[in-house]
């Protein structure tokens, strides 16, 4: 069999095979938003779950982290060689040349690149917490906003009765005679502005859950029956704060953690760049050239090795080498600028916690004097020292003052919300997840 004969016969063994063995593009067969929707969503937890798997961002987040693992496998399989298949056929001659070869492999680079994709990917996951962090937190201050709209909703409704009850006495005066139509318009106009103060409370309230449907792709409002204590005892935890910690954990910081592994991440590319002084190195066989007279006729075959160094390139390499250390110095910095800014925040968020809790004692001391002072109007009215609109008047603004301090409630609420996000303390109570547990190295 000569050497062109044996040449056909390969090229039709093996072409036909790389034609059938090569893969095919396909879209990644990935997991969609779960469809589940639970009957009814009673607590936080059942909520946050819920979202988990229905939030559009946190689904993007998620299947990022497979692309990276699809990234991690690439670089897994760059360890075997690329092997290349080329074929000459010369007419003049009538004969035909094969050679297969791997070139341009630089063995040590599959190693390093498959570690920067792991940290990569690490970091990705990373990104993926922190993205559920943020809607938890967003979820839990939509909530507060929620009950804050429930209790209102009391007091807004029994300022509404009373300024009926004031425009039917003023009605009654006006028809004995005691009084004059302006102070009719007058109880008209504050009876439509409460009552305008009653319906915009109940909008808010509406518009806060259809927030939620949208934000969680939910169909219907009616899903949420929130048991509010518990609710409550799930976002702001088991007991008070009494003395928020002086500073945060650097490992309950998600920004640090991510700077951290960019740094190693930065290390291994200063190394990647010293590996560009080594030279290529190259495998294959071929079979003999036809047109080299010189070559021997029974050799069928040429088994050969090789390696390319690149001698002058403009000392481009040296001044990448420059380049990544300086890149890794801006890192250094990079990660002093986040950590001072996270200790900002919480400096900021133990302030306002500390303000707020102050302000709601405070509400709550002028209620309770204004209760007291209520019993007084109370009994003066049954004494006839008062009349009716001065008490009207007086238990309006008692109800007043009860909804400035749930407002207060509600800035406290959130300021240990706060607190609780950045320290990383409501992701861990709600999903149990810790940054120790995605490792990286």
């Amino acid at each position: 069999m000569t050497r062109q004969h044996l040449s056909y016969i390969l090229l039709l063994i093996i072409y036909p095979y790389l034609l059938l063995h090569t893969p095919t593009v396909q879209a990644a067969e990935t997991d969609g938003p779960d469809t589940t929707i639970p009957e009814k969503i009673t607590d936080f937890q059942t909520c946050a779950v819920t979202g988990v798997k229905r939030i559009p961002q946190l689904q993007r987040s998620k299947i990022e982290i497979d692309i990276r693992h699809l990234d991690e496998d690439d670089s897994r399989w760059s360890y075997v060689p690329t092997l290349s298949l080329s074929s000459y056929y010369y007419f003049s001659e009538d004969e035909a040349t094969i050679s297969f070869n791997a070139a341009n492999y630089r063995p040590w680079e599959p190693y390093y690149t498959l570690q920067a994709r792991k940290l990569i990917t690490h970091i990705v996951m990373l990104k993926h917490v922190q993205a559920t962090a943020q809607a938890l937190y967003k979820l839990a201050d939509t909530f507060l906003q929620l009950f804050v709209t429930d209790q209102n909703e009391s007091h807004y409704k029994q300022i509404v009765d009373l300024s009926q009850k004031r425009l039917h006495y003023a009605k009654q005066r006006y028809e004995s005679g005691l009084t004059t139509d302006l102070e009719i318009e007058f109880e008209e106009q504050r009876n439509a502005f409460i009552a305008a103060e009653y319906e915009g409370n109940a909008i808010k309230r509406d518009a806060l859950l259809n927030g939620l449907c949208i934000s969680m792709n939910l169909p219907d409002p009616t899903v949420f029956d929130l048991d509010a204590p518990q609710v409550l005892k799930q976002i702001l935890g088991n007991s008070p704060l009494s003395t928020p910690q002086s500073s945060p954990q650097p490992k309950d910081s998600i920004e640090q953690q991510i700077m951290q592994i960019k740094g190693i991440l930065q290390q291994k590319n200063i190394t990647l760049a010293y590996s560009k002084f080594l030279p290529d190195f190259s495998i294959g066989f071929r079979s003999p050239d036809v047109l080299n007279v010189s070559v021997n006729d029974d050799q069928e075959y040429f088994l050969y090795a090789g390696m390319s160094l690149t001698l002058w390139d403009g000392n481009k390499r040296s001044r990448d080498i420059t380049r990544q250390k300086m890149v890794l110095r801006q890192m250094d910095f990079e990660k002093k600028e986040i950590e001072n800014n996270d200790s900002l925040e919480w400096l900021k968020a133990t302030q306002q916690y500390s303000s707020a809790k102050s302000a709601y004692a405070l509400s709550q001391s002028i209620e309770k004097l204004n209760n007291i002072q209520m019993k007084k109007r109370e009994i003066d009215y049954a004494r006839g020292t008062i009349e009716l609109p001065e008490l009207i008047d007086h238990q309006i603004a008692l109800h007043r003052k009860s909804l400035d301090t749930i407002q207060k409630q509600f800035s406290l609420n959130k300021a240990t919300l706060k607190l609780r996000h950045l320290s990383g303390q409501l992701l861990k109570d709600t999903f149990n997840i810790s940054l120790a547990d995605i490792p990286y190295e």
